[in-house]
């Protein structure tokens, strides 16, 4: 039995642990490994920004949640307004992650179709998606459609990698 809940200052914890500890599961191999070790250095402080962040930004720029299977936080997913200049009418699935636990189930889709249905009803045509290269993830985004518009250089830590974009007609 899973649940989408939306995110607040009060399950934002389980909303960065659940971000954290799926990026040190399923970067291995692509992303520095002494990066993914310190993620969750510090959480309670990371935790406490985060919530002063929440307090400040416009609420209608991003929507957060955590999927939750036998009420135990696994996944998450965050969209909202492209945050790239150069598509400014464009929605933008910002993040969507699982633990390992709940790959495999179908939960990746649910957190998707919430998004794209989402982005729909608040009047988007397309959804930009962000995704580093090296990451299976690539593999489901082309599958539900989207296709490569560019790529990117970013730096993560004190390293640079590259990052694939799409642009999916929702």
């Amino acid at each position: 039995m899973y649940k989408l809940i939306k995110v607040d200052e009060n399950n934002i914890r389980d909303f960065m642990y659940v971000n954290i500890k799926a990026w040190q599961e399923s970067y291995i191999g692509i992303i520095n490994q002494e990066y993914l070790d310190n993620l969750d250095k510090d959480f309670d402080d990371k935790v406490s920004r985060q919530i002063n962040k929440m307090k400040n930004e416009d609420r209608s720029l991003k929507d957060r949640y955590l999927l939750c299977v036998d009420d135990k936080p696994v996944g998450i997913v965050n969209f909202g307004k492209s945050r790239l200049e150069e598509y400014p009418d464009d929605g933008e699935l910002h993040a969507i992650y699982l633990l390992n636990v709940a790959k495999k189930y179908g939960y990746g889709k649910v957190m998707f179709d919430l998004a794209v249905k989402s982005l729909k009803d608040q009047g988007y045509k397309r959804m930009l998606i962000g995704c580093l290269n090296g990451n299976p993830s690539n593999e489901f985004y082309k599958h539900m459609g989207a296709k490569e518009i560019f790529r990117k250089k970013i730096k993560i830590g004190n390293d640079e990698y590259e990052e694939i974009y799409y642009l999916l007609e929702i």
